[in-house]
């Protein structure tokens, strides 16, 4: 198959633009923030879902992007560029490119970060921002907004053509300090071009690093694209550089962990992993993309005590070749403290999996790891990963694409199960083409998919008792044209969900 890769976008220059956010529905009943619950963005105690469209047309701008917000049981929201002071919408700038929530301000209300990662900075094309937009009792308000851009607001570095800030971010809390991380696989250190760099975002610390910078694992070389993917716990964070060259291999992939403790400008890598590594079962070959994508997770191990709390992380390898089968795709899993060992290797030729191992599935095309007791040692049902399958063939449909559930507890094909199944509810049908599974989230309490390409562009959020139990809760069904969300300028509803 051929994977829809991520859209090209035109060139932007700034602007600036205020306008008023939409808010559809009564307005929320709670008067203050207060519930410190993960994609809250208004406080009342029920966790709400932004939805990007990086290639939604604003005010005659393609490309320009938007985000949707559904304000469970209240009403939806959409916020563009335009409704950002000392902003506005343009054309290519990807706006929703990628997004995460986190309590920022601490008033318990989730705020929403966005990356732009295609903005222009002056005459710098595609140089990237990201925005947080703060939560409050009525939904966003993009008034008070953050900026974020290499070379301003105390990010160390240069806004340059190309670097992409804003690809990737991942944000979360750790020792009580809200945080935020940003990679700019665009970037360019000396004269190697996209090596990548990321950026650590904190109230108290701003720093940049990248493969050339003090105990920082891996070697800088063009093209690695260090950044294309991160993702954190509240004790590590993580780092993907599909580009990397692994022995002699280009593409092959690496991928770096960290604490949140910062030290000499840097923070503290607690280990780097590529497949030619001592406790890694793969080998370094050309093309895998290890660490396209990327999920960590706290958790307890079974069997351990909250006193053995740590990270687990997974990380996507979708080019992976199995035996002669060309980008059949796996996942691999580690526990992000330690020895970062390999503790599973996850594939379609794993024993008792569904599904057969064929070319040009891209297993592990993204990925997103649930725990929904993090306080409790993991059991089979509580911790679960999801694997997008864009290329998986069904019976009677080409590249129809497809997302498989996994438990982290027990061998690979003890529990697994393909959770697309339950669209058959909201009839949503088979269909060559759409390559359902490229775009994933998961909360405590559903498994969200993006389907941007399907006959009817939506997101899906299926409730995981209805993948792992009896459940019979409805799948949530979010699309343009219905419950408040727009129906025109729609371009790829669903590319980012948080």
């Amino acid at each position: 198959m051929s994977v829809r890769p991520s859209a090209r976008w035109l060139i932007s220059t700034v602007a600036v633009a205020v306008a008023v956010v939409t808010l559809t529905g009564e307005p929320a009943a709670a008067n203050t923030c207060g519930s410190n619950i993960d994609s809250d963005f208004n406080g009342d105690g029920i966790a709400d879902v932004a939805i990007g469209d990086p290639e939604a047309t604003v005010g005659g701008h393609v490309g320009a992007g938007r985000v949707h917000v559904a304000l469970t049981g209240i009403g939806t929201q959409t916020v563009t560029q335009s409704q950002i002071p000392d902003m506005g919408a343009e054309a290519g700038d990807g706006f929703g490119y990628a997004l995460d929530s986190v309590d920022w301000n601490g008033d318990g209300c989730s705020d929403l970060v966005i990356g732009a990662p295609f903005e222009a900075s002056g005459d710098k094309a595609e140089s990237g921002m990201v925005i947080l937009i703060p939560g409050s009792p009525g939904g966003l308000d993009p008034a008070a907004r953050l900026i974020w851009r290499q070379g301003a607001a105390g990010i160390p570095g240069e806004s340059e053509t190309g670097d992409r800030f804003g690809y990737s971010v991942a944000a979360g809390v750790a020792a009580g300090k809200p945080f935020v991380v940003v990679g700019a696989p665009g970037e360019t250190t000396g004269s190697m071009e996209q090596a990548g760099s990321v950026s650590y975002i904190r109230s108290d610390v701003k720093v940049t690093f990248d493969q050339d910078s003090s105990g920082v694992f891996g070697v800088v070389e063009a093209g690695d694209q260090y950044g294309y993917a991160v993702a954190a716990s509240s004790r590590h964070f993580a780092v993907g550089g599909p580009g990397e060259n692994v022995a002699g291999m280009d593409y092959s992939g690496t991928v770096g962990v960290f604490s949140h403790t910062i030290t000499n400008g840097v923070p503290v890598q607690t280990g780097g992993v590529d497949q030619e590594q001592p406790g890694q079962g793969g080998i370094a070959e050309a093309g895998d993309w290890f660490g396209r994508s990327l999920s960590m997770v706290d958790y307890i191990h079974a069997g351990d005590t909250a006193s053995d709390a740590g990270s687990l992380l997974a990380v996507g390898s979708p080019g992976e070749a199995l035996g002669e089968v060309k980008a059949a795709g796996r996942i691999v899993t580690i526990r992000a403290d330690g020895s970062l060992d390999e503790i599973s290797s996850i594939h379609q030729g794993n024993t008792g999996v569904e599904g057969d191992v064929e070319p040009d599935d891209y297993f592990g095309w993204s990925v997103a790891l649930a725990n929904r007791a993090p306080g409790q040692a993991a059991t089979w049902q509580n911790l679960l990963m999801a694997v997008g399958v864009p290329g998986e063939d069904s019976a009677t449909h080409i590249d129809a694409g497809g997302v498989q559930v996994f438990s982290m507890v027990g061998a690979p094909g003890d529990h697994d199960v393909w959770a697309h199944g339950e669209l058959q509810s909201v009839d949503r049908p088979e269909i060559s083409d759409t390559r359902l599974g490229q775009y994933i989230h998961a909360t405590a309490q559903h498994l969200f998919i993006g389907d941007p390409w399907g006959p009817s562009p939506a997101v899906y959020g299926i409730p995981w008792n209805n993948i792992v139990g009896s459940g019979t809760d409805p799948v949530l069904v979010y699309r343009p044209g219905e419950g408040g969300f727009p129906a025109d300028g729609v371009g790829s509803f669903g590319v980012a969900i948080a």
